[in-house]
């Protein structure tokens, strides 16, 4: 699902890399830039949980009109745990998610863990797109075999694991530039300093241990 950003709304924007938990970190840097929680916007790449140990306190900043995020591949870790049915599959995506640092997760009762997985439904599109500027934010990457924005909602229909998950473009360096859109913002794959390839920038610089967050401002 894409979701629109109505930039009239907003003093300013800003984006940001992926917070993993790194809630007190953020709110000192958010500071640290003077942003004004009355009239600013910061949208997240998303993976706002795991490895950091304050994935609920991260969780919570969806409620906060000032803050928005995508969907990230380890919030589908939970959506793909409450929705899946059978027994053994449920526990194959607990493991997989505890072994990407979700274990905080597992300790939650389920009237909890249903709590947030609906926080998360509800409030993380895969992508976010500014209405007059015609900047998007996604996760990890705009599928590599479109290079036209105009096919993005064939785009999230086909090839959805290339949101969350993929890495071919900044892997096979396909410096080819996406038509239709004027810059592309993503997380997902940590880079030192921000990256560009074409018109899409990376920015998850690894907050989680670095403490270094990489924020654009985009208005």
């Amino acid at each position: 699902m894409k979701k629109w950003i109505y930039e009239k709304e907003y003093e300013n924007i800003f984006c940001c890399g992926d917070l993993h938990g790194n809630f007190n970190k953020f709110i000192d840097t958010l500071n640290k830039i003077n942003f004004n929680y009355n009239t600013d916007l910061i949208i997240c790449t998303g993976d706002l949980i795991d490895r950091g140990n304050q994935s609920l306190e991260c969780l919570q900043l969806l409620k906060e009109p000032w803050f928005k995020s995508v969907l990230g591949n380890h919030e589908q870790f939970i959506i793909d745990y409450i929705e899946t049915l059978d027994p053994l599959l449920k526990h194959d995506v607990q493991l997989q998610h505890m072994f990407n640092g979700g274990n905080w997760f597992y300790l939650l009762t389920e009237y909890e863990q249903n709590l947030y997985y609906r926080l998360i439904k509800d409030h993380m599109p895969l992508v976010y797109q500014l209405d007059t500027l015609n900047v998007a934010i996604l996760h990890a990457e705009y599928p590599h075999l479109i290079n036209d924005w105009n096919y993005i909602d064939q785009a999230i229909s086909n090839f959805n694991f290339s949101f969350l998950w993929g890495r071919k473009r900044i892997k096979q360096n396909i410096n080819i530039p996406i038509k239709n859109i004027n810059k592309i913002y993503v997380g997902h794959t940590i880079v030192e300093n921000e990256f560009n390839l074409a018109n899409i920038t990376y920015i998850d610089s690894g907050f989680y241990y670095t403490n270094n967050l990489i924020i654009k401002q985009l208005k």
